[in-house]
């Protein structure tokens, strides 16, 4: 198991796997989507719904593309972290497909709604993974 604490922007030096998951969150904020970045020993993570964690070494991102093998395993989808547009673009897909299952849940909708956070509505189009 692996303990992450959520890390501020101005912390990132610490090693190269923080940097490219905020550039990966940026990213991702441009196509409207939030997320949590986390660092972890030698790694970090992007929390970005149910079911769709962005894991980087640095290297590259990895993520469940939310196919399975004929074993039961599931099967990962990988981008070079040398391009976050392209892997933003390819885990914001995934969450598309994603939010269609798991919607926010109704107290989460209200006391978003409480506090004037209107709720994006889901695209139905999209490819990637």
């Amino acid at each position: 198991m692996i303990v992450t604490a959520p890390i501020l922007p101005e912390l990132s030096s610490r090693h190269p796997a923080v940097t490219v998951a905020l550039r990966l969150s940026r990213e991702l904020e441009r196509h409207g989507i939030c997320s949590d970045v986390h660092e972890g020993t030698g790694l970090a993570l992007v929390s970005v719904w149910v079911d769709l964690v962005v894991w980087t070494d640095g290297a590259c991102y990895i993520w469940w593309s939310g196919a399975v093998s004929s074993k039961g395993r599931r099967l990962l989808s990988y981008c070079s972290t040398d391009d976050p547009v392209s892997a933003a673009r390819r885990v914001a897909a995934r969450y598309v497909d994603l939010r269609k299952g798991h919607p926010y849940s109704h107290v989460i909708a209200e006391a978003l709604a409480s506090i004037g956070v209107s709720i994006p509505a889901v695209e139905t189009s999209g490819n990637g993974g």
